[in-house]
């Protein structure tokens, strides 16, 4: 597992150092300096608080997608979500991932598989809102007649991007009726009918083995299937469905206001909310590429990029890239801490318990 994560460091690296280097190539550093005497730091306060205000609301969420299966308080689930968050913002491998549903799993004797799943249907929504954010956005700021950037050799319009927000549309619908899909009863006995087929129906199986399996590995993969498909229990009936696809669209929408108020603690940063909003959107597609833990490199590389296509280039852009990092990075990272304190959890058994999980859930 320490090897993995090696290998993936090894290979995220220099996606970043190279993303970093495209981001501030061309950027003069005394006017960069510049950019950050000039700032109006008071902007950073409200920037601070809708951030952290997007995780509260990520954390009923999570509480109400959990609710199916175990009620749990707001703050048994709101702590493992930041200690889960701190850790991918300064170890490897996105070991948040894994150390939040362990946290809860333990503390509120849920299946790992369970809580993990539960996660899987936020990163669902979380898609599906950012899908449908980016064809409703880019149909607002007029993309078509934004200026076109060179990437590698490419050119890339935003006529393209307009385009490819079209499509997005349809990917989003797909992903509803993805979700309806699973939540159908029968369609998940169906699932459990072909796995035993698949297994027993192998040929050359000796008969002892083949009771074996049927006595027991298939019984315990039926049951992993009943224990993935209740993480997405929440989603079940239409009331829960639209409440998760509200405060799906919450924190998303909450999230576009600290870009705002960043923008408006420099004089340089011209661009409205709803190109800010698209901004966002574009980071968070951006930040999915493989990068050192907290993403540094690939945001900078997104932000400045996204608002090239706006006008906004130079010390301006790079500036903004860092200051709307550290803003969005930096509390997330301290109200982790806080919540690693208050729960008595140590950084060094999460990853412990991180190495755990995976094996567990992998076989």
């Amino acid at each position: 597992m320490k090897k993995t994560k090696g290998i993936g460091l090894l290979i995220a690296l220099p996606i970043s150092i190279a993303a970093l280097w495209l981001a501030f190539r061309n950027v003069p550093m005394a006017e960069l300096a510049a950019y950050f005497k000039n700032l109006d730091y008071i902007w950073l306060l409200p920037a601070i608080f809708f951030c952290l205000m997007g995780y509260v609301l990520r954390a009923w969420r999570w509480q109400h997608l959990l609710s199916r299966t175990r009620k749990v308080t707001f703050f048994s689930a709101f702590h493992p979500m930041m200690i889960g968050f701190m850790l991918n913002s300064i170890l490897p491998g996105r070991v948040g991932e894994l150390v939040r549903p362990a946290l809860l799993a333990r503390k509120e004797k849920i299946p790992f598989v369970t809580s993990f799943s539960t996660i899987a249907a936020e990163r669902v929504l979380d898609l599906t809102v950012l899908l449908a954010f980016l064809s409703f956005i880019f149909g607002l700021t007029n993309m078509g007649a934004a200026e076109t950037q060179i990437i590698g050799g490419f050119e890339l319009s935003g006529e393209t991007l307009t385009r490819i927000a079209r499509n997005m549309a349809w990917i989003c619908l797909a992903l509803v009726g993805g979700i309806v899909f699973l939540q159908v009863p029968w369609m998940r006995e169906k699932e459990k009918k072909l796995l035993r087929g698949l297994v027993l129906s192998f040929p050359g199986l000796p008969s002892g083995f083949r009771k074996n399996l049927s006595d027991r590995l298939l019984p315990a993969l039926e049951k992993l299937v009943d224990q993935v498909a209740s993480g997405f229990d929440g989603l079940k009936s239409p009331p829960k469905l639209l409440v998760c696809v509200f405060l799906s669209l919450c924190v998303w929408g909450i999230q576009v206001l600290p870009f705002w108020f960043l923008s408006q603690a420099s004089e340089g940063i011209s661009a409205n909310l709803i190109q800010l909003a698209a901004v966002m959107v574009l980071v968070n597609f951006f930040i999915a590429i493989p990068s050192v833990p907290g993403f540094w490199g690939i945001w900078e590389a997104g932000v400045v990029f996204s608002l090239a296509f706006f006008g906004i280039r130079g010390a301006d852009a790079a500036g903004y890239a860092l200051l709307s990092h550290a803003v969005l990075m930096f509390p997330v990272i301290f109200v982790g801490l806080a919540s690693a304190f208050m729960t008595g959890f140590r950084i060094s058994s999460g990853k412990r318990a991180s190495d755990r999980e995976s094996l567990e859930s992998g076989g």
